[in-house]
């Protein structure tokens, strides 16, 4: 299912969502990094994949990014946590939120890779999960609006869509975006 959401001026992210699914971005991973994290709990959550594009207007300014992940519990006492990345990918400009505005191409870049780890790692939620795999393995990233920020917030965003039980509406995905980049 996807949602694409535009919320008020007062609170200006446009998104777009997909849970169930990821969307079609072809690209090829170059590098791979991972980190554990012993987890006491059973498996919290079942097999769940998520993807979320934000586009954030800060006055003259503005950032961008998608990224798309998936957990896969398992029987044992970790959480692993990996990213995979590339340096860059195929122009995506005209597809995403950003097109008109920045030059958009596919694939996490290592900076981001770091800060998405980082974030999963922190993330009560994703400790939540249980044991298994927490794998980020799609993106895209704008030339000029993708930073750090953006990328910590759609790491803690994807986790929640993929911790979340039942259907995405309109209310929830408003709710999670304020979460995490309100």
């Amino acid at each position: 299912m996807e949602i694409l959401l535009v919320l008020d001026p007062s609170f200006p992210p446009r998104a777009r969502a997909w849970v169930g699914e990821l969307p079609n971005i072809p690209w090829e991973a170059t590098e791979y990094i991972e980190n554990r994290l012993v987890v006491s709990s059973a498996p919290g959550a079942k097999e769940s994949i998520a993807a979320l594009e934000v586009f954030i207007a800060h006055g003259g300014r503005f950032s961008y990014g998608l990224l798309g992940g998936a957990f896969a519990p398992n029987d044992s006492k970790e959480l692993v946590v990996r990213v995979a990345s590339s340096e860059g990918g195929q122009t995506i400009t005209d597809w995403s939120l950003a097109r008109g505005l920045d030059a958009v191409r596919t694939g996490i870049p290592p900076w981001a890779a770091e800060e998405i780890l980082n974030a999963a790692l922190e993330n009560a939620e994703g400790q939540a999960l249980g044991p298994g795999c927490l794998s980020f393995c799609l993106g895209a990233h704008g030339e000029m609006g993708s930073n750090r920020w953006v990328f910590r917030g759609l790491a803690n965003a994807v986790i929640s869509l993929v911790f979340m039980n039942g259907p995405l509406s309109e209310a929830g995905l408003s709710s999670i975006l304020r979460r995490h980049f309100g």
